[in-house]
């Protein structure tokens, strides 16, 4: 039972991969330094400065969206986005989070969204509101108590923000 269980456990993805040259082009768009942006994301300038090096640097989600928030941004305009249009999964929790996370196959964020669930399992509409395509016959997978998750695509004519072209 150990390591099979283990193995076979979903995870919460709790972790994004930024771009770090989309990172660095709103700050400087912004005429900010690294310690400026720093300062008004609550991180530490050490962060930035290796995100900014970094094509996919790994970081936690809370971090992703407090440096998106501070340059005005949308959250998957920093993420990278693995390009085509399976593996990727939308979670929620009835408990430990609030809202909806959608990962790519290796478990990194690609989109918050916020939403007030109100008992039983998680509503599509927001999902296909925000440019997920969810099947027909997909539905809301209960893989703990009061946590779910359901297979996504995106949709690349009304993905919010999605690069142009």
């Amino acid at each position: 039972m150990g390591q099979s269980s283990a193995r076979n456990r979903v995870r919460w993805p709790d972790s994004a991969r930024l771009d770090g040259a989309r990172l660095r082009q709103l700050r400087l768009a912004r005429n900010w330094t690294q310690g400026t942006l720093a300062r008004g994301a609550g991180v530490a300038q050490g962060t930035v400065m290796r995100l900014e090096r970094g094509a996919g640097a790994a970081c936690r989600c809370d971090t992703a969206a407090r440096l998106a928030r501070a340059l005005g941004a949308e959250f998957t305009s920093l993420v990278v986005k693995a390009d085509g249009y399976s593996g990727y999964v939308a979670y929620c929790s009835g408990w430990r989070r609030s809202g909806i996370v959608v990962a790519d196959s290796a478990g990194f964020v690609v989109d918050l969204l916020a939403a007030r669930q109100a008992g039983g399992s998680p509503d599509t509409g927001l999902l296909r509101q925000t440019g997920w395509m969810v099947h027909p016959d997909a539905r809301w997978r209960e893989f703990l108590p009061r946590q779910w998750s359901i297979p996504v695509l995106i949709d690349r004519q009304s993905r919010r923000g999605a690069e142009p072209g």
